[in-house]
């Protein structure tokens, strides 16, 4: 016995070709991972750009005065709402007030989308970055 297609495939005059999927049926073979465990739904990521959670006055005033910069690597582990659970320096900038300054603005800013396993549950996921604190001519 033949199985039908789950996808019926229109083809528009322009040669354009779109994929229907009957009504309740849900696409998931995008899902399935080559090891055969089930992928995610939704990938975590910020909610929005992360230098956005860092502004000029934000620059820690000990660093500034010091003339310091430098680039802190961070690790962060994101809960299942989308804040910021933790954060670790994964490399330090070499200057304490930096790599601080950055974990305190990131747990209090940062948003993040919030990650799905395929059955839409949310889950905990961690996020590396890095952020480059330069001074500028004010």
């Amino acid at each position: 016995m033949r199985s039908k297609p789950m996808f019926r495939y229109l083809s528009i005059y322009l040669g354009l070709s779109l994929s229907i999927a009957p009504a309740g049926a849900l696409a998931c073979d995008n899902l399935l991972q080559s090891d055969g465990t089930v992928g995610l739904s939704v990938k975590g990521e910020p909610a929005q750009d992360p230098q956005r959670w860092f502004t000029v006055p934000d620059y820690p005033a000990d660093a500034e005065r010091a003339r310091i910069q430098g680039t802190v690597s961070i690790q962060l582990t994101i809960d299942t709402t989308g804040h910021v659970a933790d954060c670790r320096i994964r490399e330090s900038s070499g200057n304490a007030s930096l790599d601080r300054a950055t974990c305190m603005l990131v747990a209090r800013r940062g948003r993040f989308i919030v990650q799905r396993d395929a059955t839409g549950q949310p889950q905990p996921f961690s996020y590396a970055m890095s952020k480059t604190w330069k001074l500028t001519s004010r």
